[in-house]
């Protein structure tokens, strides 16, 4: 539905000359699609950047060298822990397009999620949130961490557009079963098999494997450490997981990204996608 209502609306935008800025209302527009778009046809300050995919220095560092946008406290945003550190302002005439891709590679992924939900709401108007595939894969968790997923697990094949030679979830377990047990890849038995099928295997599984995001998983470890100022040591795989799982339940980070990002974004003359 999503792509649909974007691609119906591109003519109409493009020959739109009107100055509303945010979301335009053609008429007849269903209340879910006006969502797809947005729309300013006097905009003519802007300030961009995308794919931040979890660096949250680098994108402190886009902000200081950035005219139109500063974080609201004088002080270095790369130590930031809560929500009042990471508060930007937006100057006055500006826009600020992000697009997409929030996360994956980097050990901010959750201050930067923050960030954007939250200038998002104090500047709706002028704030666009793109949709970019690192953050849409996401929603496949909702599905494919479930346990009866978890149960298929001899049957479920590799996601086809991977490369044949990319190892499958099951093949996947019986390496790492080998490697726990101590023992050769042909002796891995069925029960050692649903003894490493965890959620959290199959997590590590999916970032490492099939989403191009290695080391991704240490890396929320490692920020929900820091966030927490603990060790890394006392952040387990569990609380790995519910990070996670959290981000994209109703209420969470990535949940309130997903409702606020758009598919395109025309400002002026520029078309973001």
């Amino acid at each position: 539905m999503g792509a649909s209502c974007a691609a119906s609306w591109l003519g109409d935008l493009s020959c739109n000359n009107n100055s509303y800025c945010g979301s335009p209302r053609p008429s007849g527009d269903s209340e879910a699609s006006r969502h797809c778009v947005s729309y300013c046809s006097t905009a003519t300050d802007v300030a961009y950047v995308t794919d931040v995919e979890g660096h949250w220095p680098f994108f402190c560092n886009f902000v200081e060298e950035t005219e139109g946008l500063r974080f609201a406290k004088q002080k270095d945003p790369r130590r930031a822990r809560c929500a009042a550190d990471l508060e930007l302002v937006l100057e006055e005439g500006w826009h600020f397009v992000f697009g997409g891709d929030c996360c994956d590679k980097g050990p901010g992924t959750l201050r930067f999620l923050e960030t954007m939900v939250n200038l998002k709401d104090k500047y709706p108007e002028r704030v666009h949130l793109l949709l970019g595939n690192r953050d849409i894969n996401k929603m496949r968790w909702t599905a494919e961490l479930a346990q009866s997923e978890l149960d298929r697990v001899f049957v479920v094949p590799r996601a086809f557009w991977l490369p044949s030679h990319t190892i499958t979830h099951v093949d996947y377990l019986k390496e790492l079963s080998a490697k726990v047990e101590g023992v050769p890849l042909g002796d891995v038995t069925q029960e050692m098999v649903f003894a490493q099928n965890t959620v959290a295997n199959k997590l590590k599984y999916l970032l490492d494997k099939d989403m191009g995001s290695q080391g991704e998983f240490e890396f929320r470890r490692k920020e929900l450490a820091y966030l927490g100022n603990v060790p890394e040591e006392q952040i387990d795989d569990n609380q790995v997981v519910q990070s996670y799982l959290e981000s994209l339940r109703p209420g969470g980070v990535m949940h309130k990204y997903l409702c606020r990002a758009q598919l395109v974004v025309q400002l002026g003359s520029a078309l973001f996608v």
